[in-house]
């Protein structure tokens, strides 16, 4: 056939040294198949760079899935070659043009490039996801900023999901909430084909699918029969096991900003929490497991069918003006907590996060009027237990090769640091004997003192603190 616009416009071809087999042949939307010259000169356009209107123009000329299976068996057969640096435009394609397949599969190479010591090629695909900057590509950079293992890759991603804020002119925050691949399950569920075959696929209160098979729940996409499609089947059982991770992935990032939004006294308008916290089907099972409250102090939870309803199970109707954010502890009496508990245990609705039952802890009053607090000075923690509050919401940071500070990012442009020396490096977490030093704990940013902020940020704070109290005598 005939090469499409903008084949049929480049002449140069490009044979990369990596490329020993060609990759899997484009395709046109309707299904055609491309000849091999659509690869060459495609590869030739990617080493020279591809402007606006080339990838606009590849886009309509590809379906979007061979485009994919394109690009991901070139960077499959750049790494096999040993990555030469001189060819590393492969990623320009991936940047470009790649849609979730690659996002998919570019999220898992990062950790492992990172492990392999080849920090690099992790730096390329955090910025793959970077431009590419869908939905999906959005949860994997918060998913490695928050749970990656190689310091280098938690920064990067970070850097990467500030950079993303900064670009769309958004708050880091409203950025990662807004970003909520729906994955297929806009109605709270979804379907695998097998091509005769069709499968009802269901989520649970944790987000974890089930496939429905005859009328019964089951964990594992079935089997595939002789009267099933091989290639459908095929396609269907590999898109459950990536919704497995994709959902479970969702889940840690969600349970965790709602936790954050608690801690931080985060607040919403009526709109705002029902756009991305109650509408979307795919996280409204997590959302219905959390107290809400408003700014007036009223306490609320979802119902599953996305109305708020009160302690005595009454339908709460909120205004458009009404704040909204995560219910703390700290203000409500026990008596209405423990209400709450029967609420949530009679419906079956297990906590998403420590909420009802959270420990409360008062800020020393000798120290409320000062900046900085020097209670830890000198005390010494194993740095494991330091990592664990990048949990909350901390951030690391550090020169020399190590972590030498947390930060924790607190309302109105504050921020706490908790400085140790000598630091520590990830092979110190699996030490029994690594020890750092605590320095003091101080505010930063505007004048204020410990004071000055809210009773429900100074419990957190001393949560947080508090969870280093196995400390060593120095």
């Amino acid at each position: 056939m005939e090469l499409p616009p903008p084949f049929s416009r480049w002449r140069r071809t490009l044979r990369p040294s990596f490329a020993k087999e060609l990759p899997p042949p484009l395709r046109t939307p309707d299904g055609a198949t491309l000849p091999d010259e659509a690869s060459l000169r495609l590869f030739d356009r990617l080493a020279s760079g591809l402007s606006p209107r080339d990838v606009d123009a590849v886009r309509a000329a590809c379906s979007a899935d061979s485009l994919d299976r394109w690009l991901l068996a070139s960077s499959n057969a750049w790494e096999e070659a040993g990555g030469p640096a001189n060819e590393a435009w492969v990623f320009r394609g991936l940047s470009a043009l790649g849609g979730d397949a690659v996002v998919r599969t570019v999220g898992r190479r990062i950790e492992r490039w990172a492990k392999a010591k080849h920090i690099g090629w992790s730096v390329h695909g955090i910025t793959v996801l970077t431009n590419v900057g869908s939905d999906l590509a959005v949860l994997t950079l918060t998913r490695l900023a928050q749970t990656a293992s190689d310091g280098r890759v938690r920064e990067e991603a970070s850097n990467a999901l500030d950079r993303l804020a900064g670009a769309r002119g958004v708050p880091r925050e409203e950025l990662e909430e807004a970003a909520l691949p729906q994955l297929g399950f806009e109605e709270g569920r979804a379907r695998l084909s097998y091509g005769p075959r069709q499968f009802d696929v269901e989520l649970d209160e944790h987000l974890v699918p089930w496939v429905v098979v005859d009328g019964a729940r089951q964990a594992k996409a079935p089997a595939a029969r002789k009267s099933d499609d091989p290639d459908e089947a095929k396609e269907a059982r590999a898109l459950f096991r990536s919704w497995t991770l994709e959902l479970a992935s969702i889940t840690r990032t969600r349970l965790r900003m709602l936790e954050e939004a608690m801690r931080t006294e985060r607040r919403w308008s009526r709109d705002e929490l029902v756009a991305r916290w109650v509408e979307p089907a795919i996280v409204r099972p997590l959302t219905r497991r959390v107290l809400f409250t408003t700014s007036q102090g009223v306490c609320f939870r979802v119902d599953d069918d996305g109305t708020f309803a009160t302690v005595d199970d009454e339908t709460l109707t909120l205004d458009a003006a009404d704040l909204v954010g995560v219910a703390h502890p700290l203000p409500i009496a026990e008596e209405e907590r423990a209400r709450w508990r029967r609420v949530f245990e009679d419906y079956a609705l297990l906590p998403a996060f420590p909420q009802l039952d959270r420990d409360v802890h008062a800020w020393p009053e000798d120290s409320l009027a000062d900046s900085v607090d020097p209670r830890f000075r000198g005390q010494l923690v194993h740095p494991a237990r330091l990592r664990r509050l990048t949990e909350l919401g901390w951030r690391e940071r550090g020169w020399g090769g190590a972590v030498r500070e947390l930060t924790l990012a607190l309302p109105e442009n504050v921020a706490v640091h908790l400085r140790f020396e000598p630091g520590y490096v990830v092979t110190d977490l699996g030490r029994s004997d690594a020890r750092v030093e605590l320095d003091d704990v101080a505010l930063e940013g505007r004048r204020v003192d410990f004071g000055d902020l809210s009773p429900v940020v100074r419990s957190e704070l001393a949560r947080d603190l508090a969870s280093l109290h196995a400390l060593l005598p120095a």
